[in-house]
């Protein structure tokens, strides 16, 4: 049964494609029979067209950071004038946060506000009036939600977010018809790396590793998904070291079948928040070779090969191991499956948010 005495907004980053828009489109149709819930994007995109497509909630759009707050803002009101207990905000970006903190200040009463830090080791130091608006939006956020043990030991080692009104939900992972990975053509494997092209995603460091393979010999087919700053650079890259079988593939709205017919997958980035390409490989049961930071590992667990960061050379003998070994990106593969069916389904997830926004709703008197 819905929840008419309450309403929740969730407000959407202003990028097409990202990974806490995808998680959030794909986890809300899970809510519909329990609270009544509405999205407030900056920006159409391709995922958030999808969401209008299935019919399962209201969306609204303000293509500024000014008429985004302003429409939040009269819409929280219109629901207050029509005696709405409570509304939650969930936030994503720095600004979104802010814009609610700053919604939340001026109506009072019974708004409140969930800061979901997804990305927060990444926004910090770009301006010190910046970080002070975060510091600021922090202290009228009533909960905050993150992904990743790492976001959640920064947020209560800097004092920022208290133990007790913070909890690490993870992302889920989503089964779609495709069928789980396997082998695609006999004798042969595929790799596929699917990361958005910024220096620390260090996808230079797969070029490079690939480079001394194919001066042993080898020379698998590769799948490059992704844009940034970087791709020009490693396209260059890979016209010098002569990677003729490396293919850059640009971005697609559902990089999540492409693994389906690939059978190695590469992450080798020094630093992230909640890898979605690792746990969407790990989900089609692909051979996941990994860089050695704490993100990756609290998403594979024991079900990957890992190589430290920077180490190419390392990670050209991961690959090598595996591109030789059948069986052992079977092995993989079929563990990876495993740990994500155990550890990341939507039922899992879903049920910890429900918890969350149930706590919030029955705190206010």
């Amino acid at each position: 049964m819905v929840n008419r005495d309450s309403l929740i907004y969730c407000l959407i980053p202003n990028l097409e494609v990202g990974g806490a828009e995808t998680q959030l489109l794909r986890i809300l149709p899970h809510f519909r029979d329990k609270f009544e819930v509405r999205l407030l994007a900056q920006k159409k995109g391709l995922l958030v067209d999808d969401a209008l497509n299935t019919g399962l909630y209201q969306s609204h759009f303000a293509k500024t950071k000014i008429g985004f707050a302003v429409s939040l803002l009269t819409r929280i009101i219109i629901s207050r004038i029509y005696k709405r207990r409570i509304v939650i905000i969930e936030a994503y970006l720095p600004s979104m946060i802010f814009i609610s903190a700053l919604v939340k200040l001026i109506l009072r009463g019974k708004v409140r506000v969930i800061a979901n830090r997804r990305s927060q080791l990444f926004y910090r130091g770009r301006s010190m009036f910046r970080d002070t608006l975060d510091v600021w939006s922090s202290k009228h956020v009533d909960f905050t939600i993150c992904n990743s043990p790492s976001i959640a030991r920064e947020l209560v080692d800097k004092e920022e977010v208290k133990q007790s009104k913070l909890s690490v939900i993870p992302n889920a992972f989503f089964r779609y018809s495709a069928a789980p990975g396997g082998s695609r053509k006999k004798g042969e494997a595929r790799i596929i790396v699917v990361s958005n092209h910024h220096r620390y995603k260090r996808v230079n460091d797969i070029l490079r590793a690939l480079a001394i393979l194919k001066s042993k010999g080898q020379n698998p087919e590769v799948l490059l998904f992704g844009k940034g700053e970087d791709t020009s650079s490693l396209e260059n890259t890979t016209k010098l070291l002569g990677l003729t079988n490396v293919h850059f593939r640009g971005v697609v709205k559902n990089p999540w079948f492409e693994f389906c017919s690939n059978d190695i997958f590469v992450h080798a980035s020094e630093t992230e928040g909640f890898s979605n390409a690792v746990l969407e490989a790990m989900g089609n049961s692909l051979a996941c070779v990994l860089s050695n930071i704490e993100s990756n590992r609290f998403v594979a667990g024991d079900c990957a090969l890992y190589f430290e960061v920077g180490d190419y050379e390392e990670l050209s003998k991961k690959l090598l191991e595996l591109l030789n070994s059948p069986q052992e990106r079977l092995r993989l593969g079929l563990c990876s499956l495993e740990r994500v069916e155990k550890e990341f389904s939507v039922e899992k997830l879903v049920q910890k948010r429900v918890e969350i926004y149930n706590t919030i709703i029955s705190s206010v008197g």
